[in-house]
Parts: C-alpha cells; sequence; structure tokens
C-alpha cells in the first residue's frame, strides 16, 4: 500500500543565465536562495515573487567555481574563485570586496555553513580534508585531515548536519569519499564539540571547536558492486529527521547510484565521548531500484 502523494506545484523558471550557474544554496529567509553564476557574481532571489532582491557583481577577470554561501549571523558571503580560492564579503556591501581571501592546496569541494557553526563557515577540500574558519577567513578554527588511506581517494560530497538539541555534540560533518581503485564509495562522520561567547556558549563569535573521533566508516555498496555505473554517484541527500526519533537516529541518508538504486540511511547521533563514536548501520533501511532510470550527477 503506497502513503498519500504530496501535492506538488509545476516547476517555473526563476532565472535565465546567460552564462553558467555553478550553485545554489538557501538564502536568509525560508523563501529566498543565493544563486552563484560563473561570470555575473551572486544574485539572492525570492522564490515566491521570482524577484532579485540582492546582486553582487564581480570583476570580469573573476570566474566562480562553486555555490556562494550566506553567513546570515556573520552578514557575510563566502564564495569560490577558481576553485582554490575562497573569498568573502559584506552581505551588507554593495560591492564585493577581494581583501578576505584563503587559498587551499587542493580544489574546494564546497563551502559549508549551518547554525550550529554561529558566525563561522566550513571549507572542504576534495581530499576530505576540511577546515572550519571565521566567515571572513582569517581565523583557522580548526581542522579534519583528509581521510587515512592506501590509494588516492577523493571526496564526492559533503554536508553539515545539526544533531537533536540538548546534546554535547551539537554537528557533524558528513562525508562520501570514493577511491581510484574502484573500491565501494563509503560515508564519513565527524562529530564536533563547538563553544560559542556569552553564559550558555552559544552566542557568536564561535571561540572554539573540537572535532571527535570519527565514527567507522560505512561502505555505501556492497564489494560485489564494481561496475563503474553502480558506484558512480548520482544524488545524495541528508535530511534531519527532527527531534522525535530519539537517540537511534538523527537523520536519513538518501543516496541515488548511477544504476538506478535509491538507499535510504540510518545516521545515528554520535556520542559526545573523544573515542565513542558510535558505529554506522551495516545495511540500509531501504534499498530499491528504480526501474529503467539512467541517472547522471550534472
Amino acid at each position: 500500500m503506497s502513503g498519500p502523494t504530496a501535492a506538488v506545484d509545476p516547476p517555473y523558471r526563476l532565472l535565465a543565465s546567460t552564462t553558467v550557474v555553478v550553485g545554489v544554496s538557501p538564502g536568509e529567509g525560508d523563501n529566498e536562495v543565493v544563486v552563484t553564476q560563473q561570470s555575473q557574481g551572486v544574485s539572492v532571489y525570492n522564490v515566491q515573487s521570482s524577484e532579485c532582491v540582492q546582486h553582487w557583481a564581480i570583476r570580469s577577470d573573476v570566474r566562480l567555481t562553486h555555490a556562494a554561501v550566506l553567513q546570515p549571523r556573520a552578514r557575510r558571503v563566502v564564495a569560490v574563485r577558481d576553485h582554490t580560492t575562497a573569498f568573502s564579503w559584506s552581505s551588507d556591501a554593495a560591492e564585493v570586496d577581494m581583501g578576505c581571501t584563503k587559498m587551499m592546496a587542493l580544489p574546494i569541494l564546497c563551502v559549508l555553513h549551518a547554525a550550529p557553526l554561529l558566525d563561522a563557515a566550513c571549507v572542504v577540500t576534495i581530499d576530505g580534508a576540511a577546515v572550519v574558519c571565521d566567515a571572513e577567513l582569517r581565523t583557522e578554527l580548526a581542522s579534519i585531515a583528509a581521510p587515512a588511506k592506501q590509494t588516492a581517494c577523493r571526496a564526492a560530497w559533503a554536508e553539515l548536519l545539526p544533531l537533536p538539541p540538548g546534546g554535547a555534540v551539537p554537528l557533524a560533518l558528513a562525508l562520501i569519499v570514493q577511491d581510484a581503485n574502484g573500491a565501494a564509495p563509503r560515508l564519513l562522520l565527524h562529530p564536533m564539540r563547538l563553544k560559542g561567547s556569552g553564559d550558555s556558549g552559544v552566542a557568536a563569535p564561535l571561540l572554539s571547536l573540537e572535532v571527535l573521533a570519527a565514527a567507522p566508516e560505512l561502505p555505501l555498496r556492497p564489494p560485489e558492486d564494481s561496475d563503474a555505473a553502480a558506484l558512480a554517484l548520482s544524488g545524495c541527500c541528508l535530511v534531519d529527521d527532527g527531534e522525535g526519533t530519539g537517540a537511534a537516529r538523527c537523520a536519513t541518508l538518501s543516496v541515488l547510484w548511477g544504476d538506478g538504486l535509491l538507499q535510504l540511511w540510518d545516521v545515528p547521533a554520535p556520542h559526545a565521548q573523544p573515542n565513542g563514536a558510535r558505529a554506522l548501520p551495516a545495511t540500509p533501511r531501504s534499498s530499491r531500484r528504480l526501474g529503467g532510470l539512467q541517472a547522471r550527477r550534472r
């Protein structure tokens, strides 16, 4: 028996861009999105009115390569140019100031922000390493080393997971990494303990961040799946399960593979102890092959 079907409004065109749209990220308001165009800059759109409510143009010699992130607590925008250089400017300014930059040794996978990070941002590189900086990119608060490996690996996806309120660990970095030797892609979960300002320690600015021991790696495909299409990650989404699911699960990881296999994985809330990372489940909660689907990640 199938459940109720949610009504979905028909799609509509929000923007007809004359240049490449390299990414879309959440805006400050519930109805806002941040659209990053390769050579035209960064814009904030209201998805209900389809209006551009703010736009920052960039110099003609700058090529944006990743989705820009709006950091509402710090009133900053963090963007990436030429794959390896992050830079930020005030979201209250009319023009982009290129003075606050951070150059990474390897290409950047993504820039992330979540509410528990307060006024900071997380920059993840393609080897699975990450740094947490203030939004002006001047002070590095913490770093996460790339996964230990015997062969070359590449991070394919990353997201910040806010954990259930009231716990000692409010946030975790989730990563999917893939080996060059064709081994099964695997999920890594890095819990973080944060300390902010004020008596409660939850006010900006963020003062310190401790990265705790990661949970054991979780292979997302069985060893017998060695076909290139089967191991191609086509889409990934991490959904917060809210407060009512208990300690057994804090989120659901949805993974779509190139051969049409859709998996739902339970992601447990990590323990607070540095040596007490909780093991991830050995099998997905649900696995279904979508018939006739050949998925590609664009």
